[in-house]
């Protein structure tokens, strides 16, 4: 997997990318479920998550640059339909990031499609544990920031 950081685009992110790795050719998934809704159950399951882990957590997505607060936590929350593709850093993602540092949380949420069984991959502090590269800040060898791995029938 790859991360990139794009400080031009505003929005979400969290669809994989096609072509040569052009964010803005969106590789289609053969999945009916849509970019929104994918965003919405991973949202789902991130907040199920905090709760079974004891944490109370709300839905923040207002622009602060994360999705979800969960006690201390900020979380920024990227989603997959099945794999896990090329992860998009938004400006505001990654000023919160280095804003919150000890506070701020990378979950990578895959597999949402249905028969599948939905991983979260957790990255805390992503702008202190990756490393980015060149003005695009792409993201290498983030499996060795990764804290935690929940896997979970929804």
């Amino acid at each position: 997997m790859n991360f990139i950081f794009n400080p031009k685009r505003k929005g979400k992110s969290g669809d994989s990318v096609g072509g040569n790795g052009d964010p803005t050719k969106r590789s289609r998934s053969k999945s009916t479920i849509s970019r929104n809704e994918t965003e919405e159950k991973a949202i789902q399951i991130v907040m199920l998550y905090e709760k079974l882990q004891g944490r109370e957590s709300r839905d923040v997505r207002n622009g602060s640059g994360y999705d979800v607060e969960s006690s201390e936590r900020k979380i920024e929350v990227k989603s997959f339909k099945d794999a896990v593709g090329l992860v998009e850093i938004y400006q505001s993602e990654f000023d919160a990031a280095e804003r919150h540092r000890d506070n701020f949380y990378l979950y990578i949420v895959s597999r949402l499609i249905k028969g599948k069984t939905p991983t979260i991959q957790i990255i805390r502090d992503p702008y202190g544990s990756i490393i980015f590269y060149a003005e695009k800040r792409e993201v290498r060898n983030w499996k060795e920031s990764v804290e935690e791995t929940a896997t979970f029938t929804v």
